[in-house]
């Protein structure tokens, strides 16, 4: 920094001047990037927005996810899991710089086998037509209600398209406004020609399409008409009260194997593509899209939330600790390493920090430093169960358990069940107690099938837990059951490469389907 200084000053004012310059150029983080962590019952909101900000938000999100269960149907009343950790930066760029996202990212939702994660940015764009932060948030959120709480697995233009028609959901008190236009996805559908064809987002269905087509046969990028274009479908199709049953069947048929996506949408909706395309142009056009009113003042609770300012250490760590959590894209292990040694020693959540740890410890494949972290933290809570799953973890890290011999064998099951013990709905132990059954020549009991099927409803978006599940009712003799699992892994398998690799696993259990 450059400045010029009057040596007719006296020394007092020169002083002034250094500590002014001190203050704005020494430790950034105090100065810019000030954390808090608010907690509800169903959400921690990490941010480094402003407080009044924070609280609204965090209320909202309850008073959104109350209204999600009024109008869906769904039973979000008992709930066994952890809440849903929402990290929202106050600038989208650094969202996106630590998370390495490209530019068109604002946010996005993470599935770990023990939690839910959602990163984003919280920023509101300066014009009108610009994404909102709390969009992202809402728009997130619906994620996480339909992959969790539904039975069905649903196509990515009404997954993106249903988050899109609840992320301008707006409260009044407890009275609920619903189906506002997205405006920044006008830009989009403006112009009609450069629409995707409707075939080209419905055909989809586990993956993002990169390549379509016009309406008018012109080769387009098709992943941002899948989110506008399914937006506008999922808003038409909703204020048509004649089409909620063909939706539901539509869906229903989704959810059986073999089934292809234009037999789907077809038969249950009656028409072909093109019909549906030019009714959804004609509302387009009209220009008169509705909005949904309701009053929850007497059926919505209030909602209780704890604040608190982060200190200085823990702020420091928040970076490290969302890439970490996310599977830490940006490769920075070594920096998070530090990162978490140093939260540690200041006394910063020394649970979490320790367990990240032993995480890291594992990539690094170090089981027995993985151990030690495990068991500094069961000297004060021996019933911790991500802590009695580490060691199981760490013990079978490096080794094939298909191979243990009885001794291991009896030691690593004594691990897995003693994890299990403490928590009955930690999925990573579910998991290990499952697996039990594929590790040995011992017959599937039917409370390890249960056990996986659990995990898979806790984890839904883990293939952990699906595959699990389907390899336990294939050994058991499940076979009906392990085919159509199999087959609706393989047709809601979006990767080319993964879906292979599932056809190729699968490919004996479905063969055999019609000699047994």
């Amino acid at each position: 920094m450059y400045f010029q200084c009057d040596f007719g000053a006296t020394m007092k004012q020169f002083i002034l001047v250094i500590l002014t310059i001190i203050l704005f150029t020494t430790n950034p983080l105090q100065a810019k990037d000030k954390w808090l962590e608010l907690t509800s019952e169903h959400f921690i909101l990490r941010t480094n927005a402003k407080a009044e900000k924070a609280r609204k938000t965090i209320e909202d999100l309850e008073k959104f996810r109350f209204t999600l269960g009024a109008l869906t149907g769904l039973d979000l009343s008992v709930d066994n899991r952890p809440p849903l950790t929402i990290y929202a930066f106050k600038k989208r760029r650094d969202f996106q710089k630590q998370l390495k996202t490209n530019k068109n990212v604002a946010g996005f939702y993470y599935q770990r086998p023990d939690r839910a994660i959602s990163p984003l940015s919280f920023e509101d764009g300066k014009e009108i037509w610009q994404l909102k932060g709390l969009e992202v948030i809402f728009h997130e959120y619906s994620h996480h209600i339909l992959h969790h709480y539904s039975p069905f697995k649903y196509p990515k233009w009404y997954d993106e398209g249903f988050g899109e028609y609840l992320s301008t959901i707006t409260f009044d008190g407890k009275i609920a406004t619903i189906a506002e236009p997205p405006v920044h996805r006008f830009l989009s559908l403006h112009d009609t020609k450069f629409w995707v064809r409707i075939e080209d987002i419905i055909r989809a269905r586990a993956a993002y399409p990169e390549k379509g087509r016009t309406r008018r046969g012109r080769k387009i990028d098709a992943k941002d008409g899948l989110y506008a274009q399914g937006w506008l479908l999922t808003h038409y199709l909703f204020s048509k009260p004649e089409y909620k049953e063909p939706l539901n069947a539509y869906m229903r048929a989704l959810n059986e194997p073999n089934i292809s996506d234009d037999q789907a949408f077809q038969t249950a909706f009656g028409k072909s593509y093109k019909e549906m395309e030019s009714e959804l142009l004609a509302y387009w056009k009209k220009g008169s899209l509705s909005v949904l009113g309701y009053d929850f003042s007497k059926r919505m609770p209030d909602f209780k939330v704890t604040m608190r300012e982060m200190p200085e250490a823990e702020a420091k760590i928040q970076y490290d600790e969302v890439r970490h959590l996310t599977g830490n894209r940006a490769k920075k292990f070594k920096e998070a390493q530090k990162s978490f040694e140093a939260a540690l020693k200041a006394g910063i959540r020394p649970d979490d920090m320790r367990l990240y740890l032993a995480e890291l410890a594992l990539y690094n494949d170090q089981p027995d430093i993985a151990r030690e972290y495990a068991n500094a933290i069961l000297q004060t809570k021996p019933d911790y169960a991500p802590a009695l799953q580490m060691l199981s973890s760490a013990f079978a890290h490096g080794k094939n358990p298909l191979r243990f011999k009885d001794q291991e064998l009896s030691e690593y099951r004594a691990l897995v069940t003693n994890a299990l013990r403490a928590d009955k709905y930690y999925v990573p132990a579910l998991l290990d107690y499952a697996n039990l059954f594929l590790h040995s020549d011992a017959d599937v009991r039917p409370n390890a099938i249960e056990v996986a099927a659990l995990a898979r409803k806790l984890a839904p978006d883990s293939f952990p837990a699906t595959s699990t599940h389907i390899n336990l009712l294939w050994k058991s003799g499940n076979l009906d059951q392990a085919r159509r699992e199999a087959q609706l892994l393989i047709d809601w398998t979006g990767n080319p490469d993964y879906k292979k690799q599932n056809r190729e696993t699968y490919r004996p259990l479905l063969e055999a389907s019609g000699n047994e």
